[in-house]
């Protein structure tokens, strides 16, 4: 059994041509794969609709304004759509802080309650 390397595999792949006539098929097919906004509007939902244009808003107050950054919500019980923006610097940051003493970590340690504590005492 002879065993290829990886440099004798890329040299074999290198010396394989495409026809020019494959070629020019490969590009029509990745032409016509190559679907538009527009076919996708023709097949879609009324609620993806809703949403493409909903988003669509939303980045365009996001360029007009791009000290804001926009939400976008549908409510479909209510009958609304709403595009919120919201100052950038009012954001804020979130920082997580993680402390180990070395002790065990205990599930009231966890989530402020004794109770897995107590469940699992009862097992």
């Amino acid at each position: 059994m002879t065993s290829l390397t990886r440099r004798q595999s890329l040299g074999l792949l290198a010396g394989v041509t495409i026809p020019p006539t494959a070629a020019v098929g490969i590009a029509a097919a990745s032409a016509a794969k190559a679907a538009s906004i527009d076919d996708y509007l023709a097949s879609a939902s009324a609620s993806e609709k809703a949403w493409y244009h909903a988003n669509a808003l939303a980045e365009i107050m996001g360029e007009m304004h791009p000290e804001h950054t926009f939400i976008t919500r549908i409510d479909h019980d209510g009958y609304f759509a709403l595009i919120a923006g919201k100052p950038r610097k009012g954001w804020g940051k979130v920082a997580k802080v993680h402390i180990d003493d070395g002790s065990p970590l205990f599930a009231d340690d966890v989530t402020g309650t004794t109770a897995f504590s107590d469940w699992e005492t009862g097992r």
